[in-house]
């Protein structure tokens, strides 16, 4: 994001889902999660549209991780489901938790 590379970004912030979905353990979440790779790749280069917003979704990482490193399960719940409620907000769409 420093650098101005929203690709790599995007890819990163793939990476970021990819890693907790594996980690959850949820063999169907996973796969669901790599079957449909490239749209949600796709997707996540949307919110760079909106280059005064472009550092909400490292501050909502940096939030989730911590609440993953705390051992809190329903913290990280409540902070990733923020998150994706917040992403779709920073494309014009509206989801309700």
């Amino acid at each position: 994001m420093r650098q101005g590379d929203l690709l790599a970004a995007a890819n990163d912030d793939f990476k970021f889902h990819d890693i907790i979905v594996n980690l959850s353990g949820n063999r169907l979440f996973a796969e669901i999660h790599r079957l449909n790779r490239e749209a949600i790749l796709e997707s996540q280069k949307l919110p760079f549209s909106r280059h005064q917003r472009l550092w909400e979704p490292v501050q909502e990482h940096e939030k989730i991780l911590q609440a993953l490193e705390q051992r809190d399960p329903d913290g990280a719940s409540y902070l990733m489901q923020l998150h994706l409620i917040r992403a779709a907000d920073r494309v014009g769409l509206t989801l309700k938790a």
